[in-house]
């Protein structure tokens, strides 16, 4: 029949148009098997970062926090890690199966590994039901070598809570830069207390950078006029103002209206004595500004207390925590003294030899100098040469302004601390002080002086992600 379409062109329509449904089914299958596959890899992709993340986080957190300083169920900085990774993997992933393994190093550090177990939904039509993947972690301590001298205020207002929080924020201190990696190689403290004086210990009374006089005792006839006490009558207490350390207090003293009779010669044996307790005066300007030329000697001061020793560089954390627990409150604030003297602690010479030189390298890596100067208050005595028992502020300001630019000009590193002080000219006397404002401290409370600390230890020994 004319124009009808020959049988097997139909059949070849028909074939062709099945082949095609076929192609269709099968390419469908695949887009949808290759976009569940897709699926699947990049959530394990994503899962995967953030474990690292979260390990990442774990480690760094915990060993920021140091060794813990009770003994809690946290006390190992180890199971802190595990426990800080452990809840936030939960509070985002649920009971996405995570196996995760933590461990202390021995040079301080930590390593972790964590492995992620994760069901699939695509890749099980190949007979894999999860895919697992293991990830690591690891976190050291600062590199190099420090020397540090805290220099803390130790005067009477310092005394009560203050004293016991400062004792334990610079242990804290302590067990922070030690828990480097070799410590007993790469790092010194020392310590310098201070109030109107430092000590620099009796042992140094004969060392040739001082001057001290002997003790001497004598006995002398002593004549007054003496008047015996008749009667007492109207006693009563009456409130009186003093100041300790620059800070006023109120106190009661009984007050009686007495009568005497008539005045007695009297002539009585009276011993003086004349003592040194390890106090050292200031040399005259400029050489209290100096840590150079000790042939002109430091002065002892005689008759005075200047509370603890200072403690020379060391690498023994138990002296340094002995020394620390030894601190107690008294006296009036010269903070000229905690500055000399912990700069004279950091040197290579003499009065106190063991610092390195400025500049030098251990490990081809320069030592860093670091001075922390702590102080709860202005100061309140200046200069008389050689005592500290003059009231002219401003010359200490001054003093204290000039040391800390040439402490500064040697490399060594200034931190201050302003423990509760309201005072602004000492504020900004304190900032301007420091190497950088980054490194000057506002410390209003107990818990900041803490945070300060901790900071300051966070500085000294950074942590690095080392893997």
């Amino acid at each position: 029949m004319h124009g009808a379409i020959p049988l097997t062109i139909k059949s070849y329509s028909k074939n062709e148009d099945g082949a095609i449904a076929i192609i269709f089914a099968i390419s469908v299958f695949v887009l949808f098997l290759s976009a569940g596959l897709a699926v699947d890899y990049g959530r394990a992709v994503s899962l995967k970062s953030d474990a690292q993340a979260a390990l990442d986080a774990a480690l760094l957190s915990a060993a920021s926090q140091g060794r813990a300083q009770d003994d809690d169920d946290d006390s190992n900085v180890a199971d802190r890690a595990k426990k800080f990774f452990e809840e936030n993997w939960k509070q985002t992933y649920g009971d996405e199966t995570v196996n995760v393994d933590i461990q202390e190093t021995s040079d301080g550090g930590l390593t972790g590994t964590a492995t992620v177990n994760m069901p699939n939904r695509m890749w099980q039509i190949f007979g894999k039901k999860a895919l697992d993947f293991k990830i690591e972690s690891a976190v050291r301590m600062g590199e190099g070598s420090v020397e540090m001298v805290l220099a803390l205020d130790t005067t009477g207002s310092m005394s009560g809570s203050k004293i016991e929080i400062l004792k334990t924020s610079a242990k804290d201190l302590f067990a922070s830069i030690f828990s480097v990696a070799n410590a007993g190689e790469r790092v010194l403290a020392g310590i310098v207390p201070f109030a109107q004086y430092a000590n620099v210990g009796l042992a140094n009374r004969n060392a040739p950078w001082i001057s001290v006089p002997l003790n001497e005792s004598t006995t002398e006839d002593y004549c007054y006029d003496k008047q015996e006490l008749i009667s007492s009558s109207n006693c009563r207490m009456e409130t009186y103002t003093g100041t300790n350390d620059g800070q006023p207090y109120s106190y009661e003293y009984e007050v009686c209206d007495n009568v005497y009779g008539d005045p007695t010669p009297v002539c009585e044996p009276q011993t003086t004595t004349t003592t040194w307790y390890g106090c050292a005066g200031s040399r005259n300007y400029p050489l209290d500004t100096q840590d150079q030329n000790f042939d002109d000697q430091v002065p002892g001061v005689m008759n005075v207390s200047c509370g603890a020793e200072i403690t020379p560089l060391s690498n023994d954390e138990s002296i340094l925590s002995s020394a620390i627990d030894s601190l107690s409150a008294s006296g009036e604030t010269y903070i000229p003294a905690g500055l000399n003297w912990g700069w004279r602690v950091l040197s290579e010479q003499e009065p106190f030899t063991g610092g390195v030189a400025y500049g030098a390298k251990k490990d081809g890596i320069p030592v860093r100098k670091i001075l922390v100067l702590m102080t709860d208050g202005m100061t309140t005595k200046s200069p008389e040469y050689p005592d500290h028992d003059g009231t002219d502020t401003s010359v200490s300001n001054t003093l204290t302004g000039e040391l800390c630019a040439n402490i500064k000009a040697t490399g060594i590193e200034i931190f201050t601390v302003a423990f509760e002080i309201t005072d602004h000219d000492t504020k900004n006397l304190l900032r301007s002080c420091a190497t950088d404002p980054s490194k000057y401290f506002d410390a209003g409370s107990g818990d900041e002086l803490q945070t300060a600390f901790a900071n300051i230890a966070k500085d000294v020994t950074p942590l690095h992600l080392a893997k």
